[in-house]
């Protein structure tokens, strides 16, 4: 019975150390989409320079590297044939890593300036008007079905808030 119960100790300290391990679950997913050293002060205000000329909306994802929400969610805005198209020429992606897994939250600022919108986890999004007038924030959760985003809801939700069709190119 001892023997037993040491075994699964140990199986279970081995299943948290990996699990620790790998940041709380958080292991890669793929290859990284945020830059962990960019401003996203500077990411938005270049975004918001285009947008002006472009007569764009600014899509803003706050996320982190291992998170495959927020990988799920680029790769439908920026590989799905049908949104991605859309997408493009309607918004200007801007992707903001607020990883806190080895020191601060990156880009700390800019949650709170933008009202938390990672208050329900990553990825949280925020839509910019050109003149970076805060027009939305969007649990993307509301877009899930199971294990991925709803192509349908995605798509409802970019259409809702697209720049102006004269507007768009």
């Amino acid at each position: 019975m001892k023997l037993h119960f040491t075994a699964l100790i140990t199986a279970v300290l081995f299943a948290l150390g990996a699990f620790l391990e790998t940041g709380c679950g958080k292991k890669s997913v793929g290859p990284p989409i945020y830059d962990t050293k960019a401003d996203g002060a500077k990411l938005i205000a270049d975004a918001l320079a285009v947008a002006q000329r472009e007569h764009m909306r600014v899509l803003i994802e706050f996320g982190a590297n291992w998170c495959i929400w927020c990988h799920r969610l680029h790769d439908l805005l920026t590989a799905d044939p049908e949104i991605s198209a859309y997408f493009k020429h309607r918004f200007l992606l801007v992707l903001v890593d607020v990883d806190n897994r080895n020191g601060p939250r990156r880009n700390e600022e800019l949650v709170a300036r933008y009202s938390n919108p990672i208050e329900h986890g990553l990825p949280g999004l925020i839509l910019l008007d050109p003149n970076g007038q805060q027009l939305k924030t969007q649990d993307p959760a509301e877009f899930e079905t199971g294990d991925h985003y709803d192509r349908a809801k995605v798509m409802q939700f970019l259409k809702e808030w697209a720049s102006k069709p004269e507007a768009a190119k």
